[in-house]
């Protein structure tokens, strides 16, 4: 036996079956039966149901969701066997994944496939396990309890167990290149290191996120949203829904996105101390459609799908939610209507084309500043007019509950993913985390998985527009007032008497007076921060990445890149600072010309 600290942050990006920890297929075992031989897979509804399955030892429990390591375990391992941590049960709290490989001298393959946990009742309460694969002597089936250490009893059954696991769709296993070598000592964490943070669930039962969020929709919609409430639980829970999402974010979306060391970049803000931070960017400009945009469309698509109805309504301001949404909606064989601000369409054209071609009907709003405030109204509108037989995919963190939790949920692999990515590429996790913020999709995707994370740092870049010290901008965080806007409660750009100020941004995703429920509450946390930069800077940053890296991102994400000329000098040496590079800049160069002389 070797003692040793088995307990390491090795985490993962998943699949959807782990994206909101709502389906539990529980898998039992006898210590007399082989692991081939294992019982059909059922149900349990929470953490409750699976400490009552668990009192019949022995029993192994795959759960597709995520749970919290407690607290830092030493204990005695031989080579190929795996230990189980407890964990904590699920209550008003956030989940966090963490997984426990062996020390010193089990040789990890290059490959190691992961399942979801594997969990059993013992001393401490339940336990959490991720099999190991690699090593003669693999060991599973029973699990046999040493302290606060299980140890797999049969040799040969784990192997055979986790083949079976990764046979069951609903389980989301996944493949990927492991970061350790043989002979690798895993250090134990404190708790905190590993995200145990008591922050209340967000959002409540009643779809707030602390004061900011709710309902401020017309009696006909709350019917609709209650509906749509009900089929996304539903939808969590089956896990067909899951496999199919998850299938179609690989093979449609090609996920998962590819994160890039941006070396040119981290040099240019070198001091001339030669230190500086490490600039890393999260490439969701190469999903299909060139946004993070379809990973909620999507999503949602499927729900409308599953809910039964034919035909979508969608809201678009750069045009690349309304691009996302017409190619989902073509997929789907459902019929689209995108409504666009006539300002937005004749700075995005392209877009417009695009989502004509793909056969959307665009409507133009002319009302109001002619931007996506007004277009996200029309569309809400249109909704309240025809309930029934539509679905309103919403393309932001914002509106009324469920949205911004269901985009946000859809959005969050950004996150999930990273996770895994960073502790594959210098095996830790990010240091601070930079994205854009209109309404507040991609940064919430970004943020989500690491909000427990207190040593992450969540920084979130507004439109300053002409200045902060103008009334052209769109910084609704720096300089806006609680109000509703769009059926939710939130920060709003609003003038003494409570009326919505036209925003300005050269950037039409980040036109938008409002921002989402949850961003608002991370703020007033304390939790993130967040600043802004011009038009000017973003037309710089546009560039400055164009030349120096080969890539052309939009005009979004180049408010998240200028923000570097402000961070980067602050931050110490090495600092790990991933950039959510959210969309490609095809869509923007028309309007670029226009302020660039090339």
């Amino acid at each position: 036996m070797l003692t040793g600290t088995a307990l390491g942050v090795l985490t993962w990006g998943g699949g959807a079956s782990c994206l909101f920890g709502g389906f539990l297929a529980v898998v039992a075992a006898s210590k007399s039966r082989a692991a081939q031989d294992l019982g059909s897979v059922r149900e349990v509804e929470s953490l409750s149901d699976l400490k009552e399955l668990a009192s019949l030892v022995p029993l192994l429990v795959a759960v597709s969701g995520r749970v919290w390591c407690a607290r830092p375990l030493t204990c005695e391992l031989s080579a190929g066997e795996a230990a189980i941590v407890e964990v904590q049960e699920e209550k008003r709290t956030e989940r966090r994944f963490g997984a426990v490989w062996v020390g010193e001298t089990t040789p990890l393959r290059a490959s190691v496939r992961e399942t979801e946990w594997c969990l059993a009742e013992g001393e401490g309460g339940a336990g959490a396990q991720v099999p190991v694969l690699g090593g003669a002597g693999a060991r599973g089936d029973a699990l046999q309890p040493t302290g606060d250490v299980f140890l797999p009893a049969q040799e040969g059954a784990l192997g055979a167990l986790v083949g079976e696991l990764a046979g069951h769709r609903a389980l989301g296993t996944r493949v990927r290149e492991a970061a350790l070598a043989p002979g690798t000592q895993l250090a134990a964490h404190k708790p905190e290191e590993v995200g145990i943070h008591d922050t209340p669930l967000r959002p409540d039962a009643s779809g707030r996120y602390g004061k900011f969020g709710g309902k401020y929709v017309p009696e006909t919609l709350i019917v609709a949203l209650t509906e749509l409430e009900q089929a996304y639980k539903e939808a969590l829970a089956d896990p067909t829904f899951i496999a199919e999402l998850d299938h179609l974010l690989k093979t449609y979306v090609g996920r998962p996105s590819p994160l890039y060391h941006a070396e040119r970049l981290s040099e240019h803000y070198r001091r001339p101390d030669g230190s500086g931070p490490e600039i890393w960017l999260k490439r969701e400009d190469l999903n299909h459609t060139g946004a993070h945009k379809i990973n909620n469309s999507l999503g949602q698509a499927l729900l409308c799908q599953r809910m039964g109805k034919k035909r979508v309504i969608a809201e678009t301001g750069a045009g690349q939610h309304g691009v996302a949404t017409a190619t989902v909606c073509a997929r789907a064989g459902l019929q689209c209507v995108v409504y666009m601000g006539t300002k937005d369409m004749e700075r995005q054209s392209l877009n417009v084309f695009r989502m004509r071609l793909l056969g959307a009907e665009v409507r133009p709003v002319a009302s109001g500043t002619c931007t996506l405030k007004d277009a996200t109204s029309e569309a809400l509108r249109d909704w309240v007019t025809n309930v029934e037989g539509s679905h309103y995919i919403l393309g932001s963190v914002a509106g009324p509950h469920p949205f911004p939790q269901i985009v946000r949920d859809f959005q969050a692999v950004i996150g999930r993913e990273l996770r895994g990515q960073a502790a594959e590429a210098w095996g830790g996790l990010p240091d601070v985390l930079l994205a854009c913020v209109g309404g507040g999709s991609n940064a919430m995707g970004l943020f989500h998985e690491f909000v427990g994370d207190a040593s992450v740092r969540l920084v979130g870049v507004e439109a300053a527009g002409h200045g902060l010290a103008t009334d052209k901008h769109a910084a609704t965080l720096t300089l806006g007032r609680v109000g509703v806007l769009h059926g939710s409660m939130s920060y709003v750009i609003q003038d003494p008497d409570g009326q919505i100020v036209d925003p300005h941004s050269i950037s039409a995703g980040l036109d938008y007076p409002g921002v989402g429920p949850e961003h608002a509450y991370l703020r007033d946390a304390g939790r993130a921060e967040y600043g802004s930069v011009t038009d000017a800077q973003a037309l710089e940053a546009f560039q400055l990445l164009s030349r120096l890296e080969g890539i052309i991102p939009a005009l979004e994400s180049s408010h998240a890149l200028a923000y570097l000329d402000t961070l980067c000098p602050t931050l110490a040496h090495g600092t790990r600072v991933v950039v959510n590079c959210s969309g490609r800049g095809d869509k923007d160069v028309q309007q670029v010309i226009q302020h660039l002389d090339l």
